[in-house]
Formats: C-alpha cells, sequence, structure tokens
C-alpha cells in the first residue's frame, strides 16, 4: 500500500506514460462521476506518482466539458496530497514568452462553470482562495531553482476562460486590462476543489503563443500551440523529474484548512460533516 503519491495534471501535449516506470493504468469508482481518464500509476525517479491526463488520451475531452470533481476526487482517492498541474497557456504579457515555464501564484476566474465546488449536498462552506496557490510549496522550488538546469519564471496571474473557443481581440485586451499575465482554460477549477479538499496546488504554465490583444501579431491558432508544446514536452518532463524529490517530501501546510472548518451552515440542518466520497 503506498502511503503518499504525488499527483500530476498533465494538460495539452503532455505525456508522461513513457516515463513512468511499474505503469499501471488504474479504473477508480468515484462518487461525481468518471474522471477524464483512467489514472496511472508508477514510479518517476522512484517516487510513487499518480498522473491523470486532463483531456483523456488523444485529447478528447474539451476543456468546457472535463468533470473536474471526479478528477480531484480520483486523486484524493490515489493518496495524493500534492497537485502539480501541467497546462498551455497564451501570453497576455510580453515578459512571458513562447518557450517559457511559468509557475503560477494567482489566477482571475472568468469561467462559467459556477458548480465547482463540493460543498454541496445542503451544506455550505467558503474556503480562502486568496493565494489559491500553494505558496510554501512555490516558494520551496523557487528557492532550489538555482540548482536547476531549468528556468522557470516564477510569478504569474492566470486568467481562466471556458473555451474550447481562443478569446476575441476585445476580449484578450479586457484580460490584460486586468492585470493578466496569461491566459488559459483548466486552472481555476482545479485549484479550487483542490483547496476544498485540503490538496496543496502548484501550477506550471507553458506559453505556448501571445494570445490576441496585439494586433501587430497573428492570432492565435492550433497549429502554433501544437508546435510550440511539441519543443517544450522534453523540458517540462525532465523539469519535473528534477523536482520530484520536492514534490515527494512536501508536506500538508497551514495554506490548506480543513473542509469541516470552511462549513457555515447551522449545525441543525448538517447532513455531511465532510464531503461525499
Amino acid at each position: 500500500m503506498i502511503d503518499k503519491r504525488v499527483g500530476i495534471i498533465g494538460g495539452s501535449g503532455v505525456d508522461f506514460s513513457k516515463d513512468i516506470k511499474e505503469a499501471q493504468w488504474v479504473n477508480l469508482d468515484c462518487v461525481y462521476g468518471k474522471p477524464s481518464d483512467l489514472l496511472l500509476y508508477g514510479l518517476l525517479n522512484d517516487a510513487p506518482i499518480a498522473f491523470l491526463p486532463r483531456h483523456a488520451r488523444g485529447h478528447i475531452i474539451p476543456p468546457d466539458q472535463i468533470n473536474y470533481k471526479a478528477n480531484i476526487e480520483a486523486l484524493f482517492k490515489s493518496n495524493v496530497t500534492t497537485v502539480i498541474s501541467i497546462s498551455a497557456v497564451g501570453s497576455l504579457n510580453d515578459n512571458f514568452l513562447p518557450g517559457d515555464i511559468v509557475m503560477i501564484d494567482q489566477y482571475i476566474d472568468n469561467t462559467v462553470n459556477k458548480n465547482i465546488s463540493f460543498y454541496d449536498k445542503n451544506l455550505v462552506g467558503h474556503a480562502s482562495l486568496a493565494d489559491p496557490i500553494c505558496k510554501k510549496l512555490f516558494n520551496q522550488i523557487k528557492n532550489y531553482s538555482n540548482q536547476l538546469n531549468h528556468e522557470i519564471k516564477f510569478g504569474g496571474n492566470y486568467v481562466g476562460i471556458s473555451g474550447p473557443s481562443f478569446s476575441t481581440r476585445a476580449e484578450s485586451r479586457m484580460y490584460k486590462q486586468l492585470g493578466g499575465d496569461l491566459i488559459g482554460m483548466t486552472v481555476p477549477p482545479e485549484a479550487k476543489l483542490a483547496r476544498e479538499v485540503g490538496l496543496c496546488y502548484i501550477g506550471f504554465a507553458l506559453v505556448t503563443d501571445f494570445d490576441s490583444w496585439d494586433d501587430s501579431k497573428p492570432p492565435v491558432d492550433v497549429t502554433t500551440v501544437e508546435k510550440n508544446l511539441l519543443k517544450m514536452n522534453n523540458k517540462m518532463k525532465n523539469l519535473l523529474k528534477d523536482l520530484i524529490s520536492i514534490f515527494q517530501l512536501h508536506e500538508e501546510t497551514e495554506d490548506n484548512v480543513s473542509f469541516q472548518n470552511n462549513i457555515v451552515t447551522d449545525p441543525k440542518y448538517r447532513k455531511n460533516l465532510k464531503f461525499n466520497f
């Protein structure tokens, strides 16, 4: 029985399956339905991990149809305490260039799916998201970064949209004016749900393009995104291998207050004192 695994959610163009030893695809029964795919259990540099393809193998699930609740539930049931999110993003800031790897530290949620909470079934709670990314682990990686042969940019405000379409130029300029640095379609729901159940969540954003805020640049297209992701795939895999020991040793932090402590429903009306799985 594995005491603890590192959870890795891979996004567009990110596939670690060939790098994992003792690999086994595992089907988990989840209260909130089916996760995006089976979970891949195994060892990455001898560290136990649970890898989940966010869009399923073959990239068959669009961002607005991902079952985020089931994905986080499946990782929780896999004895994961730390979730590493990897996602493709566009840049809203000239300081973030295609090819950069950015560790985000904030986000603006402009997704339209509002049913993203484990506080349901007559139980109301409010998790603190002032610092939505696990600060202790973020700082540990930042302090260790000078020992790496990889360049990481630390700190970035991620704007989350539902997709699957890219932004209009007007939307892109609005997000930039709001203070957005990067734009993507997946991080906010994952970070919210992870925080509610006490999982440490951090996000690596792979910059594939400039979003459409600059009229002098060509609009975003899938060909450009896929081409740049292909170039970055090995770089991201090697970075994860170098950091996996930090993820494995990371302990739960004060960032994540327990599910019960966030409940505001009158005790007389509470039917559940914990999440439903």
